[in-house]
């Protein structure tokens, strides 16, 4: 597992989890938090990653270094379920603006094929 893009996890697993969590401290040697929780819940629960849960496909997007994130486009980014490195509080705010937009964007567009609906059923 690599947590640089973040895990979401159950409160169910993390129950299932909490009583493990100080012995992993002291048997999973790692300077890096994300490898430590992924080694735990491995070497704890049995439980590795996905990428999909119950049909849920969860992706995620290496965001390039100054990429500024109102040009981006792609699918893969327009898809993501996380976006990563966020280096710096305001590239995050920056995130969430685009984001924000796209979903601004996706309601207007619904909200319009709603409008458009009873039009064509009168004629």
């Amino acid at each position: 597992c690599h947590g640089g893009f973040g895990y979401l996890l159950s409160r169910s697993l993390l129950l299932r989890l909490r009583p493990h969590l100080d012995g992993c401290r002291g048997d999973i040697l790692s300077a890096r938090p994300d490898e430590w929780l992924g080694r735990c819940l491995i070497d704890s629960l049995g439980v590795g990653c996905v990428s999909q849960h119950q049909g849920q496909q969860y992706r995620s997007f290496e965001l390039a270094k100054n990429r500024d994130p109102e040009k981006e486009g792609s699918s893969a980014f327009l898809s993501a379920f996380a976006v990563h490195p966020v280096s710096e509080g305001t590239l995050m705010y920056r995130l969430h603006k685009r984001f924000s937009a796209l979903e601004l964007e996706r309601a207007y567009s619904e909200i319009e094929q709603l409008q458009n609906c009873p039009k064509k059923a009168q004629g």
